[in-house]
């Protein structure tokens, strides 16, 4: 599972976390009191779906207590290996000075890119000389907390559990903007940097061989910048339309269930077995499946299954500018 951050977290874009509850809980945290400690989660992007960058512009986290005036640096690293400083590669970084305060969350604008695929490390570094305790709780996490400390005697992080915090579970957050590959989608150039009072032009160019299924495509172009401005933002739409000589196979599979009921089966299989190529296809929440192909495929077997239910086949054709449908009813086991 992974939570998602309660709406007060969610400002402009998406936000990730470990934690399964915000609430701060008091005399649960540990740090080297009076020396520098670092608080560290990380957070591997294809774990939260996250399939391009995650470009950061925000972290909040708890706070147990701060007595007096503490200087806190947030760090963000893309991590290439065991969690030790040696693989954890600098991506962005902020200063903020927390004025005294107790069973808190606070907001650190902080910016930089995670690449595709990678796992981000957030660091909360508390300086020496300062009274600051992170907040956390005791209630369920999705990925360790971590905590490192030179001068207690742990450089290299460890998790809370390991150096005898079990229930020291870290509450923190990030916020940013996600971003997915888009082939049909160029732009150019990618990158720019303007001085005050310049401007640039952005050219988009859209090439529809490079999406294999007619349709309705739509993404988003941001100039995302360190500003305090809001980033310019342009919605690109792309309309496919199918070449004459293609057809489109549709349909419904639904599993006839061991108490006479006749359901919808998300997440069965369609394999499509043409002349010229095969492929395997899923079926969504209702049960449906569609996919437009040339009338060179002809002749299609088509064979359904599902977890449970004996799969059942059937023989069709394609015919070009039509679509032709090819339900499926399977029966569930009850043997």
């Amino acid at each position: 599972m992974t939570p998602a951050a309660p709406p007060s977290l969610l400002a402009a874009g998406t936000t990730i976390t470990h934690s399964s509850s915000q609430d701060i809980a008091p005399d649960n945290s540990a740090a080297c009191i009076g020396e520098q400690t670092q608080w560290l989660r990380t957070f591997t992007l294809e774990d939260f779906d996250i399939e391009g960058e995650f470009s950061v512009t925000n972290v909040s986290f708890g706070v147990e207590t701060v007595e007096s005036a503490a200087d806190v640096t947030v760090n963000l690293y893309e991590l290439d290996g065991d969690l030790v400083y040696d693989n954890m590669t600098l991506l962005g970084s902020s200063d903020v000075t927390l004025e005294p305060q107790r069973l808190t969350m606070v907001d650190v604008p902080v910016t930089g890119v995670a690449p595709a695929g990678s796992t981000l490390v957030v660091e909360v570094v508390g300086h020496a000389g300062g009274v600051f305790f992170i907040g956390s709780n005791a209630e369920p996490e999705t990925a360790p907390s971590y905590i490192a400390s030179e001068a207690c005697g742990n450089a290299e992080p460890a998790t809370t559990e390991e150096v005898g915090f079990p229930d020291m579970h870290t509450v923190l957050n990030v916020t940013g903007e996600t971003t997915v590959e888009v082939p049909w989608l160029d732009v150019q150039p990618p990158s720019f940097r303007l001085n005050p009072g310049d401007s640039a032009t952005v050219r988009v160019r859209m090439d529809s061989s490079r999406v294999d299924q007619p349709g309705s495509y739509t993404s988003d172009v941001v100039v995302n910048g360190s500003t305090p401005y809001d980033e310019p933002r342009v919605e690109i739409g792309l309309r496919v339309t199918p070449p004459s000589t293609w057809g489109k196979i549709a349909g419904t599979v639904t599993g006839a269930t061991c108490d006479d009921e006749t359901v919808p089966l998300e997440g069965a299989f369609v394999v499509i077995d043409g002349s010229e190529f095969d492929i395997t296809l899923v079926t969504g929440p209702d049960g449906g499946y569609a996919r437009w192909m040339g009338i060179s495929n002809n002749r299609l077997s088509l064979l359904s299954s599902a977890t449970g239910y004996p799969p059942e086949s059937k023989n069709a054709r394609i015919i070009k500018g039509q679509t032709v449908v090819h339900n499926f009813e399977l029966n569930e086991h009850c043997g």
